[in-house]
């Protein structure tokens, strides 16, 4: 019986072992993304941005994500949509 329930378990652990190691591999990617998204724009473009606004960004696209994963009705909108819609509509 104990033999039975290891091979179940192994044999259970075998198939889920390529979901858990996919899932982990976009969790490294989704960290590492704007590291390196920073240091190839540091290379092309060096001084183009700043680190503070690097993150800046990377914490706006953060707070986008969370807010459309939410659900929630009022989407955010781009600082030219705001100025568009303050200015009277597109001109």
């Amino acid at each position: 019986m104990s033999q039975e329930f290891d091979q179940s378990l192994q044999s259970e652990i075998e198939a889920k072992k390529p979901k858990f190691i996919e899932q982990a591999k976009e969790s490294i990617l989704k960290r590492l993304r704007p590291i390196i998204e920073y240091q190839v724009r540091n290379i092309v473009a060096p001084e183009t941005i700043t680190e503070e606004q690097e993150l800046n960004q990377y914490y706006v696209e953060q707070a986008l994500e969370q807010h459309q994963a939410s659900g929630k009705s009022h989407p955010y909108k781009s600082f030219s949509q705001f100025a568009t819609e303050q200015r009277g509509g597109a001109q």
